[in-house]
């Protein structure tokens, strides 16, 4: 087991070691100045071939060259990431549980997501190093250097702003300047770091909105109701930790509710499965839906207990119970199962393409993390 962990313990030691340098630095120099220095080091591209990359970091990372040692280059998804070396389910679980300890020491853990954003949680001046937010990514000066045009983020009615279809895991930018697309880019390139492309074949659209507190949400088309739209809020205030336990939750309604698993287009009449999860179709009989309902019941008028579910919000419903309870199996480490709650994390643990699913998107989050932390 020692060699299936080495590559990722040398590669978070080396993101240590990195980090810890640019904090000595950051005792004596600015915070543009060490951005700076930051960027020298790691050959950054040429930012006027490129407007979006001056506020957006992810794109300015996705470049084989950009790959630090121990990263593999991913080509299919132009993004770098560790290499999964683990090829059992058993090794998988372990291997990624360890990671899940060297992200938790370096960067604290992602088990307490809120679920909704909340504009007091964030106070720049007693804010923790530890937590980066979404908002310190993009230039204050920019975002509200014209207020008739960016007026909606003063606006808490939710409201589609801009929506683009995806082409090849890329969104379809149109030539014209709309405003918000390099915004889009920067929400759409983290989800697509964090999920594994050929699990976002059920996605034809993706929007950005504005609310004062839903994250983010997936939705069906409704002129193909096996194709479905991921929709992500501008107007958050949410730190990292809390934005990739977003994505990981929002994937999880889409692995769980796609056509293979779904049928949407099924009456509650015609459903052999005996489940019918309304306005979203009926789950087929060996579906996740299916297989959890049937260890755990459909039982939600109940109170909220933390032994039975692993968040307030997983309370709700069967969808966000599944969700919520995913983002914990792929984010935390492997429960004993003591409690119910536990019991449905390891449910997951069962499937061996989630298991593997979970350790390479725990390679992509160990990525992306220190990215986001380094560039800061």
């Amino acid at each position: 087991m020692a060699t299936l962990l080495s590559g990722c313990i040398m590669l978070i030691g080396d993101f240590a070691e990195k980090v810890d340098e640019l904090i000595i630095i950051v005792e004596e120099k600015s915070k543009g100045e060490v951005k700076q220095l930051a960027q020298q080091e790691a050959n950054p591209i040429d930012k006027s071939e490129s407007p979006v990359s001056e506020y957006v970091i992810l794109p300015y990372f996705k470049q084989q060259e950009q790959c630090y040692i121990g990263e593999q280059y991913d080509e299919q998804d132009n993004i770098c990431a560790l290499p999964v070396t683990c090829t059992t389910v058993d090794d998988c679980i372990e291997w990624g549980d360890q990671l899940i300890r060297e992200l938790e020491t370096k960067y604290g853990g992602f088990q307490d997501f809120y679920g909704f954003i909340d504009y007091d949680y964030y106070d720049e001046e007693d804010a923790s190093d530890e937590y980066l937010y979404e908002e310190d990514y993009i230039a204050e000066d920019d975002l509200f250097e014209e207020e008739e045009q960016f007026s909606f983020l003063n606006n808490y009615d939710e409201e589609i702003v801009a929506t683009y279809l995806i082409n090849n895991n890329e969104l379809n930018i149109p030539d014209e300047d709309d405003d918000w697309s390099y915004y889009a880019e920067w929400f759409w390139d983290e989800f697509t770091w964090v999920i594994p492309s050929e699990e976002l074949w059920m996605l034809e659209s993706f929007s950005v909105f504005n609310d004062d507190e839903l994250i983010a949400y997936v939705i069906q088309e409704q002129d193909d109701l096996k194709k479905w739209n991921l929709a992500i809020n501008l107007n958050t205030n949410i730190s990292y930790h809390d934005s990739i336990s977003t994505h990981v939750h929002e994937f999880a309604h889409l692995l769980f509710l796609n056509s293979l698993q779904v049928n949407p287009y099924k009456s509650s009449i015609a459903c052999y499965s005996g489940v019918y999860i309304e306005d979203k179709g009926c789950p087929y009989s060996r579906s996740y839906i299916v297989e959890f309902i049937d260890r755990f019941g459909l039982d939600y008028e109940q109170e909220y207990e933390t032994d039975i579910y692993v968040s307030e919000y997983a309370a709700s419903n069967i969808l966000e119970d599944m969700a919520e309870t995913f983002y914990m199996f792929v984010l935390t480490e492997k429960p004993e199962g003591n409690t119910i709650a536990e019991q449905k994390i390891l449910l997951f643990y069962e499937y061996e393409e989630l298991v593997f699913l979970r350790a390479k998107i725990l390679s992509r989050v160990a990525t992306l993390m220190y990215r986001v932390i380094y560039a800061e």
